[in-house]
């Protein structure tokens, strides 16, 4: 005989019913506005492994959601190689690890096996004004290079505020 069983959202959906705050938390899960941000990335043949690019400030309280986020390289950086973490000051990688921009097009920032932590554990941004702490400034790292080149890429980061 078949079985009807419950996913984990719709239980928490009736748990949470009589739960105002709750359900509002639920609301960012399963529904909600996707904005994007486009921020222009020029890089230079100086920018070597390890250099940090500020990116952008997202507002108090949005998610970022990777699996609808990418890098669009749209002038050929030239270089061998050029793998880029997305992420923030406190986790460097949080919503890309090690996502290659070496050819033109689009690079996920959810690609092969690699599924980053801000996709599995998407939390809302913590806007602490600290810089050792504040995690609404998205950060773009070049994670690996082999023989720098200057280029041109377009982050595309989504994200969602209640």
């Amino acid at each position: 005989m078949a079985a009807t069983t419950q996913s984990t959202t719709y239980a928490a959906q009736v748990a949470a019913a009589a739960n105002f705050a709750a359900k509002t938390l639920e609301q960012r899960d399963i529904g909600g506005l996707v904005q994007f941000a486009k921020v222009d990335i020029t890089l230079s043949a100086d920018d070597i492994a390890g250099t940090v690019i500020d990116a952008f400030q997202l507002p108090p309280g949005a998610i970022v959601i990777p699996s609808l986020s990418s890098v669009v390289v749209q002038d050929a950086f030239g270089a061998t190689a050029l793998t880029v973490d997305i992420g923030d000051i406190v986790d460097p990688d949080r919503y890309s690890d090690g996502v290659s921009v070496l050819a033109l097009g689009k690079a996920e920032f959810v690609h092969g096996t690699v599924v980053p932590d801000g996709e599995t554990n998407q939390l809302a941004v913590d806007a602490t004004g600290v810089s050792t702490t504040d995690t609404s400034i998205v950060t773009f790292k070049i994670a690996s290079s082999t023989t720098p080149a200057a280029g041109r890429c377009w982050l595309n980061l989504a994200f969602k505020t209640l």
